[in-house]
């Protein structure tokens, strides 16, 4: 809220306007989640915000069998737990429990979860297909669908990337630099999922447009060109890797029977 706030100041025409409707953000803000927050309080019998589910994000995204993502097995070991208030205490009491005991694992859970933040956004339309809610689609059908949810970020991304990078760093593109960093972030801290990019697209978007119309690399320096190719070669490894771990379950799903596979969410 705070980085929205600052977005709708920075970007106004005026200034004093810009930072008048920047604070009524902030008020509106609090207008609607502190109520919440203090029911919560007084319901928990300790401080709350609007929910209280970051142990339970933590523990899935910090445990001995987590890859970082969400996990059908991990998920379900707090769910007999009723109390919001309890179960987020366990799962914070795990978190800690896990990074003592094995601080060497937490970069690489880190870094696992930025490969999900930006990988295929496809785990919905096959967990749905493949446990028959849409029925039997002939191949060409499902690999339509596939390309459908996959494509936008394949194309825009690598573009949006020499967009925001490459040329000058105004103060529009620092705040669009400065949201990546916060949402990317917070997710290699807590938990990723691919779906977890779709509130970015259309910022994503907006960058390649604007690398598309002005050709920023035209004017850009060696160094933005370098680290506008690494940020390429990332995301191309990330999707390769992540085609190759998915193969063989991508190929039943092509299969007679990829529609009665059944696997968990």
């Amino acid at each position: 809220m705070l980085l929205a706030a600052l977005w709708v100041w920075r970007t106004a025409k005026e200034q004093r306007a810009g930072l008048r409707n920047g604070v009524l953000l902030i008020l509106c803000f609090l207008l609607v989640t502190v109520p919440w927050a203090v029911r919560n309080t007084l319901l928990h019998g300790q401080p709350a915000w609007i929910e209280t589910a970051l142990g339970y994000d933590l523990y899935v995204g910090y445990h001995p069998r987590s890859t970082g993502t969400f996990q059908h097995g991990i998920s379900l070991d707090l769910f007999p737990i009723l109390d919001d208030a309890e179960r987020n205490a366990r799962g914070m009491e795990a978190f800690w429990r896990f990074v003592r005991s094995d601080p060497g694992r937490v970069p690489y859970l880190m870094a696992r979860k930025a490969g999900y933040l930006w990988g295929l956004d496809k785990r919905a339309l096959v967990y749905f297909y493949a446990n028959g809610y849409l029925g039997q689609w002939p191949g060409w059908l499902l690999g339509l669908a596939l390309l459908v949810a996959c494509t936008p970020l394949v194309v825009l991304a690598p573009v949006a990337a020499g967009g925001l990078i490459c040329g000058r760093m105004e103060r529009r593109k620092a705040l669009i630099a400065l949201l990546f960093a916060y949402y990317a972030g917070a997710h290699m801290l807590i938990l990723a999922e691919p779906r977890f990019h779709v509130p970015l697209l259309p910022v994503i978007a907006v960058l390649a447009a604007y690398a598309f119309v002005e050709q920023p690399w035209r004017s850009s320096r060696p160094w933005q060109r370098k680290l506008t190719a690494l940020l390429v070669v990332l995301l191309l490894v990330n999707w390769g890797l992540e085609l190759a771990r998915d193969w063989n379950a991508l190929a039943a799903l092509f299969g007679p029977e990829g529609h009665r596979l059944y696997p968990p969410y």
